[in-house]
């Protein structure tokens, strides 16, 4: 069993992961029963991307995103949660994204899920932020930026599913999946006005889409220029469907 979950806009670099069915091998014993992959169409050659220091036995490791420079977003699985792993390239081994634990290496506060993406061009990863407690674990909805190493969060429980490369984010409400509406927040404008995504397409497009978006909607992903947004949206009679939203196109 294997997937591939990331592919550079050229088209020519693929990263993913496959199940090492023998817990023995190298690749399990390394990385876990879940094995990260790279593969690069022109050259028709896999590679395993190489560990840095890792902080915890690993169960899993998984690639789930590459940007136009073939830098890597991946996820170690290990001990209960989950981190995002940040390669520069498949050789130098990777680095954790905003991690931080104590001395007796109990996890204080963790950057990013399995569904963190980067924005196109690489410049934001979306994602949630987690704070351990004694009392549990305390999300929120959060991007890092990757060209000053900040975590910007924001209010809510949910996560953000997706962001361009101009900082505006689209967040859904509750656990992924679950969701009600997806909000979204222009970082450039102000950070803690969260707007609902049909109100938001009204206001700077002058498109009328109350009636198709619905309760449900989740927005997954925006082109490279921003003009079009992808996801998913739940209806009553068909379950989930995707969907795409052309900025550029005649408002309704």
């Amino acid at each position: 069993m294997s997937c591939c979950t990331g592919i550079t806009p050229d088209g020519e670099y693929m990263v993913g992961w496959w199940w090492e069915y023998d817990p023995n091998s190298y690749y399990a014993l390394t990385y876990g029963m879940i094995v990260p992959f790279c593969y690069d169409v022109k050259k028709e050659r896999i590679t395993i991307p190489e560990l840095g220091e890792t902080i915890y036995y690993t169960d899993a490791i998984s690639l789930q995103s590459v940007s136009p420079d073939r830098r890597i977003l991946g996820t170690e699985q290990s001990s209960g949660f989950s981190t995002v792993l940040l390669f520069d390239d498949e050789y130098s081994g990777h680095s954790y994204l905003n991690f931080e634990y104590d001395s007796e290496y109990n996890p204080i506060s963790s950057f990013g899920d399995l569904q963190s993406r980067f924005s196109p061009n690489g410049n934001y990863v979306s994602g949630i932020y987690n704070t351990y407690t004694e009392d549990g674990t305390v999300q929120q909805p959060a991007i890092y930026d990757c060209t000053t190493g900040e975590v910007i969060t924001f209010v809510g429980i949910g996560s953000a599913t997706a962001v361009t490369d101009d900082g505006v984010v689209f967040i859904n409400d509750v656990p992924y999946y679950l969701g009600t509406t997806s909000y979204v927040v222009d970082t450039k404008v102000d950070i803690n006005t969260q707007t609902p995504l049909a109100d938001y397409l009204e206001h700077n497009y002058g498109m009328q889409l109350h009636d198709y978006i619905l309760d449900g909607i989740i927005v997954n992903g925006v082109s490279a220029d921003g003009s079009v947004i992808i996801g998913i949206t739940n209806t009553a009679d068909r379950g989930w469907m995707t969907f795409a939203i052309d900025l550029n196109g005649a408002a309704m």
